[in-house]
This record gives C-alpha cells, structure tokens and sequence, in this order.
C-alpha cells in the first residue's frame, strides 16, 4: 500500500502496529528466563523476533545474534513508519531516523578510534547497509573512513571531515562525542525549518528542546561526579557539550561552575530543569559518587515516559512519535535483559526496566 498523508489512515496504522509492541507481562515473563539460552527460547515465542532470530543465530554466537535481532527488527519498525506516511508526515519521520543513522557513522568511527574493544551493533537504516557500515567501521583510519564515505557520495562524510580538521586525538572522546552531538542538533534544527507545517514543526521543536535538556542534564551529573572523583576536566569544549534548549542551560555557565569545580552551582542549575524531584534527591544523598548512575536511570524513565505519552495528544503525527519512543523502549528493555540475567539479579533488572 503506497504512502498516504491522511491522518485517519496513519494513525489507524499506528494502532495496529502498537498491538506488536510487547506488554509489562511479556517482560516479566522473559525476566524469569534463567539464562541466555532459555531468554532466547522465550524470545522465539514472539513472531516478531523470531524468524529474525532464528536467521541470525545460523551466523553469530547467541548474545550476538539477539543484539542484532534487537536492532533488526527497530530498523524495520521504523522504515515501516516512513513507509507507510507520505508528504510532511514523511519528511518528519524521516527526520527522526536521522539520529540512529548519524549514530551508527559515531559506532563506525569509535572502533576506527580502537578506544575500546567491542561489537558494533549497528541499526541498519540510512544509506549505509549492514555490511556497509562494518567496511567503515574497518578502516584503518578517519582518513580512509572519509574517502570510502565520500566515494559513495555519503552525505555523513561531513562529520568525519570535521573530526580530522579539528584534529581530534584518538582518545579524546568528550571532543569525538561532541562534535557528533553538534553535528546532529544543526542538522536536526535546519530539517525542522523546512518543514512546512507548522503543527507538526512546533511537535518536532519541542521534542528536540525535551531531548536536549535531558542530554544536557546526563551530561552536567556525568561533570559533578568527574570532579567529585577528582578527574581532569581541563580540555573540554563546552560548546560541543552543552546545547541551549529547555530550561535554558548555557555552556558559559557550566563552563564557569565545572573550571571553579563548583559543585553546588551545578546542582543549582540542575535543579530547573524537569527533573527537579529527582536531582533534589541526588543532592540529599551528596557525596555518594557511586549512586549517580541511580540517578541517571530515573531521569531517563521520567523522559522515556514523558516522550511515550505523547501517543495520548491530539494529532496524528504525535501517535507516531509516541510508537517510536515505545518501540525504542523495547529495544531498551530487551538490551537490558539480554546483558543483564547472567551478571545481575531479577530484582536488579526489574528495577532498571521501563514498564510504564
């Protein structure tokens, strides 16, 4: 069926595809898995995963093979969201896939880096297949990652480009993050001006500012515990850290409170943001460096739930980007899952799932 622009048509299609999306029930079922092996016979129960599944398992080791069902099948779910909307509608959803496409030329570039050692799980979508994305993630270089992406006239060449003039040491990954993170928000602010309606730009506006702040709040809680920890923080370009959107954080005043390591002034600002509840309770239990990453976690519900909500707004185009969240949910919770049940305990993973 071709591509449409009427509203009832698409958000019809978005509750038929919602009724896929596992339940707080599916998850509590697969938390009793008591291993891999019986996650994955769980996970076959679901028709979603498991021809998927079945496939990759024939060419991977199992923790592999179910990271790349995971991504496999977010992929599909969200080319099938631009599949199936046409005009505005399209342009829109399209813009929002630009992120895990960005994401993976960023997974690409940090194995070239060799900063650590691990598995690039890649979500295949953009211009790049799967097999394309492991021939970058295989250069021997940022010089030859540029080449190969100019060569096929890969408009992502722009970021690597940017990489090498700034000249970025390999183990600079504040910088390397950074100017990814720049890349994206200019990218995503010059495709929301050329779309035409103004509805669903006003959405995509707000959705970009809600991301923004809670990237921006991870990131000032990641700053408070590298200066309770006494960590070097002396090179860091706060402009590529810090992107001005709700609540109005700037970089001037982080950059301020981080050089004077001013740890209170951080809470501070910390405490505008929509996570106010929270920090405040980050802030009673002060000094406790090792319970941050807590914190972190309940922020990211507070947003993911924030974001899923939006299926309940009026208009059609926040149906869909209420799915979206939903079906990166699942991803999320799947992840978790899978790494978590043969180093953590159910209580612990339960704990760290979303089940809104």
């Amino acid at each position: 069926m071709s591509a449409t622009t009427t509203q009832g048509y698409i958000a019809a299609r978005f509750y038929g595809m919602r009724s896929r999306l596992l339940t707080k029930d599916d998850y509590l079922r697969l938390l009793t898995s008591y291993d891999l092996s019986s996650f994955i016979a769980d996970l076959r129960n679901f028709p979603i995963y498991k021809t998927i599944l079945e496939n990759r398992l024939l060419l991977e080791d199992p923790l592999t093979a179910v990271d790349s069902t995971i991504n496999i099948v977010l992929s599909e779910r969200m080319k099938k969201v631009i599949h199936l909307s046409g005009g505005v509608y399209q342009k829109a959803f399209k813009l929002l896939s630009f992120k895990w496409e960005l994401a993976n030329i960023q997974l690409a570039i940090r194995s070239i880096l060799r900063t650590a050692d691990f598995q690039p799980y890649f979500i295949p979508i953009g211009d790049l297949n799967q097999s394309e994305l492991l021939h970058l993630a295989k250069c021997s270089d940022l010089n030859e990652a540029l080449n190969y992406l100019e060569s096929i006239l890969n408009p992502l060449a722009q970021v690597v480009r940017q990489l090498i003039e700034a000249n970025v040491l390999p183990t600079d990954l504040d910088t390397v993050d950074g100017i990814f993170n720049q890349f994206y928000y200019n990218q995503i602010k010059k495709g929301i001006k050329n779309i035409k309606n103004r509805k669903i730009a006003n959405i995509m506006k707000k959705t970009l500012n809600e991301e923004r702040e809670f990237e921006n709040t991870k990131t000032i809680i990641n700053f408070i515990g590298r200066i309770s920890r006494g960590t070097a923080l002396d090179k860091l370009d706060f402009s590529l850290l810090i992107f001005p959107g709700k609540a109005r954080i700037l970089p001037e005043e982080i950059e301020l409170a981080v050089r004077k390591r001013d740890i209170k002034t951080l809470q501070t600002i910390l405490l505008r943001t929509s996570y106010r509840d929270v920090i405040q309770k980050m802030i009673q239990e002060a000094g406790m460096v090792g319970t941050l990453q807590i914190f972190v976690e309940e922020i990211e519900k507070i947003f993911l739930a924030s974001q899923t909500r939006k299926r309940f707004k009026r208009h059609a185009f926040n149906l869909g980007l209420g799915y979206i969240w939903q079906m990166t949910v699942e991803a999320r919770n799947l992840r978790i899952l899978t790494h978590g049940l043969e180093n953590f305990t159910q209580n612990e993973i339960e704990k760290r799932l979303f089940l809104e």
